[in-house]
């Protein structure tokens, strides 16, 4: 972990020189903010749960360059053979390419890069208050604020529904790249958005690539918003990915995670829920094999009264991988009606895997439902011998059992087009 972090901080240092010749230039003010953020906290501390298997694992020594700063191609209008999505962000280290169809254009939504993002539409970005631009003092997710020259802007304005989902691709495609990105999505009052996101890369080499993520949310009294969002990078990356939702007053969030690949990823998810009848329904699959560590940190933050939030995390874990889910529902004092659950299940199917759970409630208020539950459990051996009674081969029927599973955990989705596309994902 030492070694990651030198090479983050010889980043932080260019980024910082960098931005210091863009003056009062907003963008590079919020970064500057970011960088003397992540250079004050300390680094994590390897004895804490969340972070040890991590320490434990050695990064590589080589020569790991922060993606330059981008190419934006935008276009706007028509695309042809391209009638199924509202809009499109692409990002990889030399280009942003982004889209946006006439009918969304004409609702009022805005697709935007990081500096366009700042220095034009920083109205849209006070719309999310502090909190949701803020990096808190997670040290990663500050580094990402600070040094990436990669990210978007999507704003959706009141009341205007989007019937397409919108779709944003990218990820790290060449080796030994650091690819920091800085993502902000603002639902204004009554706006309705799905949206299909996808972390992939194309490096098939044993070299190394590191990519991190933050992702910032916002949604408006009477939002309503839809995302799947799924990591296929591949089996040499190192992922970091650190996302915020804020919910105002009735807002209502759908939100499903699959992840597959990398080699080590940290996932943290905070929704906050900070007006009353706000609701977040939140579901993450992940299906590590041998070699793979996956570690989760999700907060589930009941601020205000009347809000609900159910979240369901399952995982298959395969070969020697290992996995670790840690979360905390919130409920704070003075609240009425809170309704919190979580639940994390995982089923083993080699010897080597293993699993960890560390649910926690914290609560300071008397009127509230809140619950957790953990399930860890191998492949039964009495459905596994039922199946191969009836001629099933063994391997057949261990992929029904798993198909069984996440049957289990994808069936509470439900957005249809989220639900399609998650099962066409696990087949």
């Amino acid at each position: 972990m030492d070694r990651l972090f030198s090479t983050l901080n010889d980043i932080t240092v260019k980024a910082e020189t960098e931005c210091g010749k863009h003056g009062e230039d907003l963008l590079c003010v919020y970064q500057r903010q970011a960088l003397q953020n992540y250079a004050s906290l300390p680094l994590p501390d390897p004895r804490e749960k969340s972070w040890s298997r991590l320490a434990a694992r050695e990064f590589p020594e080589g020569v790991y360059p922060l993606a330059g700063k981008p190419k934006v191609d935008y276009r706007a209008g028509a695309i042809k053979n391209d009638n199924d999505f509202s809009g499109r962000i692409e990002i990889h280290e030399n280009a942003i390419e982004i889209w946006l169809s006439e009918s969304a254009a004409q609702k009022g939504m805005v697709l935007s890069d990081l500096e366009g993002a700042f220095n034009k539409h920083a109205h849209i970005l006070e719309m999310m208050k502090t909190g949701c631009t803020g990096t808190g003092n997670d040290k990663l997710a500050a580094f990402t604020a600070g040094a990436s020259q990669h990210g978007f802007l999507l704003y959706v304005p009141e009341n205007a529904r989007i019937d397409l989902p919108l779709e944003i691709t990218g990820g790290p495609q060449t080796e030994n790249s650091v690819l920091p990105v800085s993502g902000f999505i603002v639902l204004g009052e009554g706006a309705s958005l799905t949206i299909l996101s996808k972390q992939y890369s194309s490096n098939q080499s044993a070299k190394i690539s590191v990519a991190t993520l933050n992702l910032r949310y916002y949604l408006g009294a009477l939002a309503d918003l839809r995302v799947l969002e799924i990591q296929k990078l591949d089996k040499n990356a190192w992922n970091f990915v650190d996302e915020e939702v804020r919910l105002g007053r009735q807002a209502k969030l759908e939100y499903l995670i699959l992840d597959k690949g990398s080699a080590l990823l940290r996932r943290r998810l905070d929704v906050v829920l900070e007006e009353s009848g706000g609701s977040a329904n939140i579901t993450g699959i992940y299906t590590p094999g041998s070699k793979q560590d996956f570690v989760y940190d999700t907060q589930q933050n009941h601020l205000a009264s009347n809000t609900a939030s159910d979240l369901l995390f399952g995982g298959v874990i395969k070969g020697d991988a290992y996995s670790l889910w840690k979360g905390n529902i919130y409920v704070a004092e003075g609240t009425r009606g809170a309704d919190g659950f979580q639940r994390n299940q995982n089923l083993l199917l080699d010897e080597e895997a293993h699993a960890e759970s560390i649910p926690g409630l914290e609560i300071i208020a008397d009127d509230v439902r809140c619950t957790h539950a953990v399930t860890l459990s191998n492949v039964d051996e009495e459905q596994l011998f039922f199946l191969q009674s009836r001629g099933i081969e063994k391997e057949e029927a261990e992929q029904l059992i798993v198909n069984g599973f996440l049957e289990s955990v994808t069936a509470r989705i439900g957005d249809r087009f989220i639900q399609e596309r998650m099962r066409a994902e696990l087949n």
